[in-house]
Parts: structure tokens; C-alpha cells; sequence
């Protein structure tokens, strides 16, 4: 049986070695398809923010286009004209808001991926120190119990 101990440590060892690099691997690779997922879901929040921001200037220029209509032989008067350039601003304002609501969502998601790709990287860092760990544990067991007692180690 002690002849056995020494090839069965030995696969224990590399089992838990390839095991660890696997695991190492697998981590960066999650880290790093999650930053990709957060790249495009941050590619198409500025898309969808863009497209609010064109939809708010349309109904700020349709509601001035109405206020003018009904404003008729009056629409060279300074109140109507106010009234209108007000409509106008509100609705360059609440697209802007949109367009900066859609980049601090893309901001937000872009660092979360780039967080998760460093967590995943950090994990294989670990995980390689680990796997290196362990294969010198194995070698330095299967040392021990070869030379136990011989006088040789």
C-alpha cells in the first residue's frame, strides 16, 4: 500500500492543480464576456437615449408648430413669441436630459464590466498562485514519503 500513496498523491496533486487552472481560466473568461455584455447593453442605453432625445425635440417642435397655428395673425406678437421660444427650450432641455441619462447609464455600465473583468483576472491570478501551491505541496509530499526514513532527505 505505501507504494501506492505516492502515485495516488501524485494525481490527487495534478487533478488539483488542473482543477485550479481550470477554475482560473474559466473566471477570466466570465469577467471578461460580462465586460463585453456591458459594452453593448451600454452601446444601446445611449442608442435608446438618443432616439428619446429626437422623440422630446419632435413634440417641442410640433407643440410650437400648433401654438403658431393658433396664434394666427397674431403670431408676430412678443407674448406668442415668448411663449413659443419657451416650448422650444423646454424641449431641448428634456432631450439633453434624456441624452444624459442614457450616458450615465452607459458610464455606470461600462465600469461594471470593467470591474467584473478585473474580478475575473484577480480570481485566475489566485487561482494560478494556488495551482502552483498545490503542485509544490504534491511534490514536497511524495519527496517526504520517498526518502522518509532513509536517511537521504
Amino acid at each position: 500500500m505505501a507504494k501506492l500513496a505516492s502515485p495516488l498523491t501524485l494525481v490527487a496533486g495534478v487533478t488539483t492543480v488542473l482543477g485550479k487552472i481550470s477554475s482560473g481560466s474559466q473566471s477570466r473568461a466570465f469577467g471578461k464576456a460580462q465586460q463585453a455584455h456591458n459594452e453593448i447593453a451600454a452601446n444601446q442605453a445611449i442608442a435608446t437615449s438618443q432616439r428619446s432625445a429626437l422623440e422630446e425635440r419632435r413634440q417641442a417642435e410640433l407643440l410650437a408648430s400648433r401654438a403658431l397655428a393658433v396664434a394666427g395673425g397674431s403670431a408676430g406678437d412678443p407674448t406668442v413669441m415668448r411663449v413659443i421660444s419657451d416650448i422650444e427650450g423646454e424641449g431641448a432641455y428634456r432631450a439633453n436630459v434624456e441624452l444624459y441619462g442614457g450616458e450615465e447609464k452607459a458610464r455606470i455600465l461600462k465600469t461594471e464590466g470593467a470591474i467584473a473583468a478585473a474580478r475575473g483576472k484577480a480570481k485566475a491570478s489566485k487561482s494560478y498562485l494556488e495551482a502552483g501551491t498545490s503542485a509544490l505541496a504534491t511534490g514536497v509530499s511524495i519527496y517526504g514519503k520517498k526518502y522518509k526514513g532513509t536517511g537521504k532527505a
